[in-house]
């Protein structure tokens, strides 16, 4: 793997959103949760934008958003949600857009999935880290720029703060090579399960800080 270019790791502004968010439905399209969810790709974009730019909010209300720049747009973006905030609550969702998320899903069975989906997360991230945690919610490098360090670049400041303050952080993903790149973080895989109605595999991982 190359070394990543000369870059900087900074606070994500809201002049960002849009390309951030044209970043992430690039690189969440094939995502396997995302298909299973989201199998018709005449509509998975639409509920990809409601839904991750939820996220985004979320991340500007409730923790905070990094991303690094490059030389056509933005390379990556990391939302993480703060210690003590997540699981994230009915009325934070709601205000960062959930209503508009399911308003974007127009299939009754996505809609069962996604609830399906959600309340199965929210359950086994409550039991894998009750105590107070850096909960990274989506992270993302886009496809032209993968493999170059800059997710592990991107992760690198929030992971060094929880260091510093003796907390774990916490992931959930269902790309089988992502587990391996978070394992490169320092995170260790917690538990796998399918996802619900027949979905494919997630897995849970927790980094515990480095000391």
């Amino acid at each position: 793997m190359r070394e990543p270019a000369a870059t900087t790791v900074r606070r994500l502004k809201r002049r960002d959103v849009e390309d951030l968010i044209a970043l992430y439905q690039r690189a969440f399209w094939d995502d396997p949760a995302i298909e299973f969810l989201l199998p018709d790709e005449r509509t998975r974009g639409r509920a990809l934008d409601a839904y991750m730019r939820m996220m985004i909010r979320l991340g500007f209300r409730e923790g905070l958003a990094q991303t690094i720049d490059g030389e056509g747009g933005l390379r990556c973006g990391a939302v993480w949600i703060a210690p003590g905030k997540a699981p994230v609550g009915v009325v934070p969702l709601v205000r960062a857009g959930f209503l508009q998320v399911i308003a974007s899903n127009r299939s009754l069975k996505t809609l069962r999935k996604f609830f399906a989906l959600s309340a199965k997360i929210e359950e086994m991230h409550k039991k894998d880290v009750p105590k107070a945690h850096w909960y990274l919610a989506v992270l993302a490098v886009d496809p032209p720029q993968q493999g170059k360090g800059f997710g592990g670049l991107v992760l690198g400041p929030e992971l060094e703060k929880a260091d510093r303050r003796g907390l774990p952080c916490y992931v959930e993903t269902a790309k089988p090579r992502n587990v391996t790149f978070y394992e490169k973080q320092g995170f260790v895989v917690n538990k796998e399960i399918a996802i619900p109605m027949d979905g494919p595999p997630l897995w849970t991982l927790i980094r515990e800080p480095v000391r």
